[in-house]
């Protein structure tokens, strides 16, 4: 890999990371005219994957979007879920460990239950197993929207 750095106009750094056969790779950052960081985030292969940080003015994150690029039914955890990935390493480095489908698992997991006190529980026990490297959630049939036969369960 090579390193690659561009610049604005008024010299200040527009964006720097890593070229690989003339395509971005590995860890990039985008910065603003004024020079404050804009956003950071990974590439593989020329494409965006993981974890993209967006930052306001004064160097604060502004929002977190995680991408997954695989045809799957969920693709994007929950904000409030999104801040517990961020803020936890385990979680962050199981969940950027597993696969597409299995991310949609805990997703699915996450967002199906009917009511406040449900979905703190599986907040929390999917922080936990994450934690743990669990690749997907324990004990439960699997997503509904992508396996007909876990669907009679949640009826």
């Amino acid at each position: 890999m090579k390193e690659f750095v561009k610049f604005h106009k008024n010299g200040t750094i527009w964006a720097k990371g890593f070229m690989k056969n003339d395509k971005q790779e590995g860890y990039w950052e985008f910065y603003r005219i004024d020079g404050s960081i804009l956003r950071s985030g990974s590439f593989k292969d020329g494409k965006q994957v993981g974890i993209w940080t967006t930052y306001d003015k004064l160097g604060k994150v502004y929002k977190t979007t995680i991408l997954m690029k695989e045809n799957v039914p969920h693709k994007t955890p929950p904000a409030d879920f999104a801040k517990v990935i961020l803020s936890n390493a385990k979680v962050r480095q199981t969940w950027e460990a597993i696969t597409p489908l299995a991310r949609s698992e805990w997703i699915c997991f996450l967002t199906s239950t009917k009511t406040e006190k449900g979905k703190l529980q599986r907040y929390a026990r999917a922080e936990d197993q994450l934690a743990r490297g669990q690749k997907r959630p324990c004990c439960w049939p699997g997503c509904p929207h992508r396996n007909p036969n876990a669907a009679k369960y949640f009826k």
